[in-house]
């Protein structure tokens, strides 16, 4: 009588083959102590879009006033631009003053309150003349309260 397939393994007898016994294939189909899959399931490849911002937000070393700092590569090319601009090249201070006017343009604006309507202009009112009452009988403190 034959043993079972797992049964050989454990008793380090080799099929013939690595997928001789049927048997074997149903039961196990990977030998024990191996791996189907060693490398695991590949990462996801980046979009372009990903890979330049990655790109342009890797940190880099930079030297600066004898100290070494390191920030994003992007940082340290608008700081370059900016350096030459103010040592006197022409291209790269319109370059620097078009990019200063784009953020600046798209700066935050909080815009106006909008416009309270006529009832709740009346709550108001009331309400500052109640303050104001307050503020009166602060100022003399034998005064009756006043009523509203």
């Amino acid at each position: 009588m034959r043993a079972s397939a797992s049964a050989r393994w454990r008793s380090g007898a080799r099929p013939r083959s690595r997928w001789h016994d049927r048997r074997a294939r149903k039961e196990r189909p990977v030998r024990p102590g191996n791996c189907a899959n060693p490398n695991g399931r590949p990462r996801k490849t980046r979009s372009a879009d990903a890979t330049i911002l990655s790109e342009v937000y890797a940190p880099v070393a930079i030297s600066e006033g004898g100290r070494r700092r390191r920030v994003s590569k992007l940082a340290a090319n608008m700081k370059q631009i900016a350096n030459q601009g103010a040592s006197g090249d022409l291209r790269a201070a319109k370059v620097a003053v078009d990019m200063a006017m784009k953020v600046a343009s798209r700066a935050v604006v909080t815009p106006a309150p909008p416009a309270l309507a006529e009832a709740d202009e009346a709550i108001v009112a009331r309400f500052l003349e109640r303050v104001r009452l307050c503020q009166q009988q602060e100022e003399v403190p034998d005064a009756p309260p006043a009523e509203l």
